[in-house]
């Protein structure tokens, strides 16, 4: 019985002569994929031992007869033979036949249950990958296994469902065959030259065309996310990072997002992947249940207390925040035993999609961008000019510059500790983007997230293992860049940034209101209403209803998470944000002390990321910015994932050390 999931030869002949084990002749030996994190069921019967290449030696008895060894799910494959082996004609990739909660001596196991002489044991040596020749028969039982999950052939009497196997079940392996790489590649070379012989011969519009092209492009996007989950939450993750909602005067200006339109594929994977998917309750799973129960509990209050309008705005905004139990469902659920090309570059086109997003802020800050939306009314009242503080694709500055700041935090963390590598980019290449992204966040002039982001860089130092403080001037030097620019640029905008936005802070016990722009008169009211109406304590008047009701004369900005979350969803919303915070701070805080360098090291990121959040809700309303909120969500999954793979399988560099705790909040 064998843990983990690795590609593997199995070997069938040794060539006479040779001096090294692995040197079985290519003929003679059929390829296998070891596709699933479970058990490996061998049937004790050669007298020879039986050794599998990188997972563990079968010794077996002699008298007995090695029926079969089933690995995968099985895929044609024509392998040109050579040398004195017989020819494979088929790459077995049979799903894990193994119950480890039934066993029985000398009868088998699970699928094996009825076939004479089988036995189910655990096996912990190392191996090589050798089969005496005189067994190369057993190629031709392989060849006789089907899957799908079930054991046809091979003796058992009957087809059983086979059991996942036991601990941890990761996701299988993408669904079939029908979706191979090259009949897909070819496809879509087939419809493109088809599309661009048939448009000037038809003579049909062009908008036609593009229509018809943009349902099959859809179409074939579709399939590939059906067949790879991560496809989906990668594509669905950048187009919240760089594409701005649209506003058409049809709906009432109502936000249009681009995301919206990738929703009937994920519904699409859940009933056609849900058998695949293992999802397990671990306790950032709990906390994000808990949080959005919580909140949820308060929109049937929006349409008693403010009205079917306010209702149904406050059903759609919960709506897009429940966004982010979906991108973690697929990310956890879909995981893999072994890491996936997509999954291990989702963290680098996370990055740079940040950093595009933050440039096109900068940008339509120095020269906007003649695209019509609505957007806050966040100037800043210059001598000579009014301009509107950065607000990117996301149309709110305190949004776009906490966006900015998870990414900052992340690439400073890593040049800090140089662990540029993680990130996926050259340290020369991730100086530049601290200097981008940094000056997002100054040109925004939000001043909760740059103090989030202080908060962040010295959790990060604090916390990580790996951080050099002597790389700190080189940080520093990144981070200055933006100021430098708008000192020797601007002399205007840095006059404004030194009185307006740093210097009233100076004044804080002296005049608080002003020091924090009209935001305690506002708190102070607040509280006065929780007094004068502690019902509303309980559940709440209605999620994010305090800028639409009209239950208190006015609309209210609080501009304080905490209390909004207290006064908007009561005491149950609260209480599910907090339970979700500590979770996220427990889980990551532990596994940032564990696990190998690559999970420690976001670990120790997200950690940081999720205390410079804590402090930014004492200003703005953080938990209602929707997109952050479902890219922290994912990033956090995709650590979890990581961190759980280096605690099962010991992975080379993302190990444990030795003697080293496993993380609670992983899968048993």
């Amino acid at each position: 019985m064998v843990n983990g999931s690795q590609s593997t030869s199995l070997g069938f002949w040794k060539r006479p002569g040779s001096c090294r084990e692995d040197a079985a002749d290519s003929g003679s030996r059929a390829t296998t994929d070891l596709s699933e994190h479970g058990s490996v069921l061998c049937l004790r019967s050669c007298p020879a031992p039986v050794r599998l290449h990188g997972h563990a030696r079968f010794g077996s008895r002699c008298g007995r007869r090695l029926v079969f060894l089933s690995l995968g799910s099985l895929r044609r494959r024509r392998v040109r033979g050579r040398g004195c082996g017989p020819r494979v004609h088929h790459q077995c990739r049979l799903p894990l036949l193994s119950d480890p909660g039934k066993s029985c001596a000398n009868s088998g196991t699970g699928a094996a249950q009825g076939v004479s002489g089988s036995d189910h044991r655990p096996c912990r040596e190392r191996v090589s990958h050798i089969i005496p020749g005189p067994w190369r028969s057993m190629v031709s039982r392989l060849d006789r296994l089907r899957a799908d999950r079930y054991a046809v052939h091979a003796g058992v009497p009957t087809p059983q469902r086979v059991a996942p196997a036991y601990g941890r079940s990761f996701m299988s392996q993408p669904v079939a065959r029908i979706f191979e790489r090259n009949w897909t590649r070819l496809g879509a070379a087939a419809l493109t030259v088809a599309v661009g012989s048939i448009v000037p011969l038809s003579g049909l519009s062009l908008g036609i065309v593009a229509a018809v092209a943009g349902v099959l492009g859809y179409a074939v996007f579709a399939a590939a996310c059906i067949r790879e989950p991560l496809i989906f939450v990668m594509v669905f993750l950048l187009v919240l990072e760089v594409l701005p909602p649209f506003y058409f005067s049809q709906l009432d200006d109502r936000p249009v997002y681009v995301s919206f339109f990738l929703l009937p594929i994920a519904l699409a994977i859940v009933i056609t992947r849900f058998p695949d998917i293992r999802f397990l309750w671990d306790p950032v799973a709990k906390g994000l249940a808990f949080f959005l129960a919580g909140t949820a509990l308060s929109l049937p209050f929006a349409w008693w207390l403010s009205g079917a309008a306010v209702g149904k705005e406050s059903l759609s905004r919960w709506f897009l925040l429940s966004q982010m139990a979906l991108v973690y469902y697929f990310i956890r659920g879909g995981a893999r035993a072994k890491g996936t090309r997509t999954e291990r570059r989702m963290f680098q086109m996370l990055l740079i999609g940040a950093v595009l997003s933050a440039a096109y802020g900068v940008l339509d800050f120095i020269w906007p961008v003649p695209l019509a939306h609505p957007s806050a009314d966040q100037f800043i009242w210059l001598q000579n000019a009014v301009l509107r503080r950065a607000q990117g694709v996301f149309y709110e500055s305190s949004n776009f510059a906490n966006f900015c700041g998870f990414f900052l935090v992340a690439a400073s963390t890593a040049v800090l500790s140089r662990r540029e590598r993680y990130l996926g980019v050259s340290r020369s290449l991730l100086m530049l983007f601290i200097s981008v992204l940094s000056l997002a966040i100054l040109v925004a002039f939000s001043r909760s997230t740059w103090a989030s982001v202080v908060v962040a860089l010295l959790g990060s130092v604090l916390v990580s293992r790996f951080v050099r403080l002597r790389r700190g001037a080189v940080v520093f030097l990144a981070l200055a860049v933006p100021l430098i620019l708008l000192w020797t640029y601007s002399p205007e905008l840095w006059n404004y940034f030194l009185s307006a936005r740093v210097g009233r802070l100076i004044d804080i016990f002296a005049d608080p209101n002003v020091a924090t722009s009209g935001r305690f008169e506002t708190w102070i009211r607040v509280l006065s209403i929780m007094r004068e109406h502690p019902q509303y304590l309980i559940f709440g008047i209605g999620y994010k209803t305090l800028p639409l009701t009209r239950l208190f004369h006015d609309e209210i900005i609080t501009d304080n998470g905490y209390l909004s979350l207290l006064l908007e969803t009561g005491i149950a919303g609260l209480a599910g944000f907090l339970i979700l915070s500590g979770s996220v701070l427990r889980t990551f805080f532990r596994l940032a002390h564990t696990v190998g360098e690559v999970p420690a090291f976001w670990s120790t990121v997200l950690f940081s990321i999720w205390c410079g959040e804590m402090v930014q809700l004492l200003a703005a309303d953080a938990y209602t910015y929707w997109r952050n909120i479902v890219i922290l969500t994912a990033l956090m999954a995709l650590t979890l994932n990581l961190a759980e793979r280096a605690e099962k399988f010991h992975l080379p560099g993302d190990a444990p050390q030795p003697g080293g705790s496993s993380s609670q909040g992983m899968h048993p």
